[in-house]
């Protein structure tokens, strides 16, 4: 577990990363995860918050894509990561999220495909058939987009953490 402050430091390592305040209002806006325990330290001192140990990866992942992506963008494939409800997580784990949602988007094509071979000679004819697949075509659509986010973000996010502790 790191400060917020200690993280910075050992992304700084790596890429020029915001200032402490634009990490800040990322924490809040939940683009990098938040704190996992807090220290007080006394009357006077404040409080202390520990940041999962992949949090450097994560500010690096971030300030890469976000030339690419929205905030808005990272923050779902965070989501779609499942680390804004995640402790600690190992690269594995999100190899797998990610194949699984590979696996979730041949399934989508296969189903499409599946319909085409069934309604060949009469879609024309059909109103409906037409609705129903295009209605398929754009799930198939928004699928695929997110699949590119998420293995951008997982990408990005497992590169950074190796940077950040081979520089480190």
């Amino acid at each position: 577990m790191f400060t917020l402050k200690e993280a910075r430091k050992k992304a700084a390592k790596v890429i020029k990363v915001p200032a402490y305040s634009t990490l800040g209002n990322w924490v809040t806006g939940k683009i990098i995860s938040g704190s996992i325990k807090k220290e007080c330290k006394g009357k006077a001192g404040g409080i202390r918050g520990f940041y999962p140990d992949r949090i450097a990866g994560e500010i690096i992942a971030a300030q890469r894509l976000k030339s690419t992506y929205s905030l808005s963008d990272i923050k779902k494939a965070r989501v779609l990561l499942e680390l804004d409800v995640k402790k600690e997580v190992e690269n594995i784990y999100i190899k797998d999220k990610l194949t699984k949602s590979k696996h979730i988007l041949d399934s989508k094509e296969e189903e499409i495909h599946h319909y085409l071979i069934k309604y060949n000679d009469d879609i024309n004819e059909y109103d409906y058939d037409i609705h129903e697949l295009s209605k398929k075509m754009e799930e198939r659509r928004i699928l695929e987009k997110e699949h590119e986010l998420l293995k951008n973000y997982a990408d990005e996010l497992i590169k950074a953490s190796e940077e950040v502790n081979k520089n480190c």
